[in-house]
């Protein structure tokens, strides 16, 4: 797709959807995301929506900040444990 001067595409979603860093000098170098369903044919820029004012910016909001690995073997043991407890009631009342 052309975006013509002015953007430049640094990534794709895999879905047609581009992201575009801006060369216009009064939106340099911020990052704009074009959703291809938003798209008119006669106004190519009608897709665009503000993202980020840097790319720094928009690299760290794709960056995981928790880098601990998530407990599955102790959420496993306690559905397990929870799984195997006696009922809070007697099975005959159930209400």
């Amino acid at each position: 797709m052309d975006f013509g001067e002015g953007f430049v595409p640094i990534g794709e979603d895999g879905l047609g959807n581009y992201f575009l860093f801006s060369i216009h000098a009064e939106s340099v170098g911020h990052i704009f995301p074009h959703d291809h369903e938003l798209n008119d044919e006669e106004d190519r820029f009608s897709g665009l929506v503000h993202l980020a004012d840097s790319f720094s910016a928009f690299q760290s909001a794709l960056e995981d900040t928790d880098d601990t690995p998530p407990d599955w073997e102790g959420k496993r043991e306690a559905e397990f444990k929870q799984l195997l407890s006696p009922p809070k009631r007697p099975w005959w009342r159930v209400w």
